[in-house]
C-alpha cells in the first residue's frame, strides 16, 4: 500500500510518538502515533491503524491531512528546507498575503487595529510565532500595510445592542459528537435522542456540511456512541463549554409560535386533549369541566 504521508525514518517516527505522549493529551498522542505508523516504509491500512489505536478512521485521515498541510506550510515559509532537487523550482511569494489572510480571519484583531490600540511589533511577533515566519521585519511591514478600510470586524456596537437584550447561559462538561449523514444513522439515534429528551437532558442536533453534530452532556455521550457503528462516528470532542445567548421575543410572538417554546410533555398533553375533544364531538350533550388548574383543560384547547 502506498504512503499517504511522506515516508519517515525510524528515529523521526519515534520522535513523533514521543512528542505526542509528551503533550499529555490522549487525542494528540493518537494523532501523532497515527502519522508515525502511516509514515513507515510499508505502512498498514488506515482501518488497521484505527483499530490498533482504538479511534475512528476519520481521526486517522484527519491526522494525515493535517500533517501534510503543516508540512506544506513549512516548505512555503522556508523553501530552504526542501530537497535540493526542488528548492530552486519554488517561487518565494513573500509573507504579505499570508499576513493579510491571518489578520482578516480574526475580526477582533481588525477591530483593535481600527481603535488604534494594537502594538504592531507585538502583533508581528505573534504572527511569526503562529505561522512560523522568520522575517519579523517583513511581517511588521505587512501588518502596517493591512487594508483596514476593506476588512470586516465584529461591529462591536451591534453586538452590544443584541447582548444587552439577551439572556446568557453557560454550561460546562459538554460533548459534541459528529456523525456521518444517512438514514441509518438517524434511525439508530432515534431512540436514544427520545430517551435523553424525556429525561430533560441536553440533546441538540445541528446539521452541518459533513453530517450531523449531536450536542449532549458528557455523561450522555457514551449512550449516543454505543448506538452507532465506528465508521459512522466522525469525531467526539469532550470537556467543552456551551455559551447560549437567547434574545427575548414579545409575548405575542411566543403565543403565536407556542410549539417552539412549550415543553414536550405539555405539547403531548395539548394534543391528547385535542384527540379527546374530537372523540366527544359526535356525543350529544354538554361538557362540564370542574377544578381545572389555570384553565389548562379540555375546552381551553379548542375554544
Amino acid at each position: 500500500m502506498p504512503n499517504i504521508v511522506p515516508e519517515l525514518r525510524r528515529p523521526e517516527r519515534r520522535e513523533l510518538i514521543r512528542l505526542g505522549r509528551k503533550s499529555g493529551d490522549p487525542d494528540t498522542a493518537n494523532r501523532f502515533s497515527a502519522v508515525a505508523k502511516l509514515a513507515a516504509p510499508a505502512p498498514p491500512s488506515k482501518s488497521h491503524v484505527a483499530r490498533e489505536l482504538e479511534v475512528a478512521i476519520s481521526t486517522v485521515v484527519s491526522a494525515a491531512r493535517r500533517f501534510i498541510e503543516d508540512l506544506f506550510r513549512v516548505f512555503v515559509e522556508d523553501p530552504g528546507q526542501l530537497p535540493d532537487a526542488f528548492r530552486d523550482r519554488v517561487p518565494v511569494e513573500g509573507p504579505h498575503p499570508v499576513v493579510r489572510d491571518y489578520i482578516a480571519g480574526r475580526p477582533s484583531v481588525v477591530d483593535a487595529m481600527r481603535a488604534g490600540i494594537v502594538n504592531h511589533s507585538a502583533l508581528a511577533r505573534l504572527v511569526c510565532r503562529e505561522l512560523g515566519i522568520r522575517s519579523e521585519e517583513a511581517v511588521l511591514a505587512a501588518c502596517r500595510r493591512f487594508p483596514l478600510a476593506k476588512a470586516k470586524g465584529f461591529r462591536e456596537e451591534a453586538v452590544k445592542r443584541v447582548l444587552q437584550k439577551s439572556r446568557i447561559e453557560t454550561r460546562t462538561r459538554i460533548a459534541a459528537i459528529t456523525v456521518s449523514q444517512g438514514v441509518d444513522v438517524l434511525q439508530r439515534l432515534g431512540d436514544v435522542v427520545e430517551e435523553l429528551l424525556d429525561e430533560n437532558r441536553i440533546c441538540r442536533l445541528i446539521q452541518v456540511s459533513q453530517g450531523t453534530v449531536i450536542v449532549v452532556d458528557e455523561t450522555s455521550a457514551s449512550r449516543v456512541t454505543r448506538k452507532l457503528r465506528e465508521a459512522q462516528i466522525l469525531g467526539v470532542r469532550r470537556n467543552l463549554v456551551e455559551i447560549t445567548a437567547t434574545s427575548p421575543e414579545s409575548v405575542e410572538a411566543r403565543l403565536e409560535n407556542f410549539p417552539k417554546y412549550v415543553r414536550r410533555q405539555h405539547l403531548k398533553r395539548f394534543l391528547a386533549f385535542y384527540e379527546i375533544f374530537k372523540l366527544a364531538l359526535p356525543v350529544k350533550g354538554s361538557i362540564v369541566e370542574c377544578g381545572v388548574f389555570r384553565g389548562f383543560g379540555l375546552i381551553s384547547k379548542v375554544a
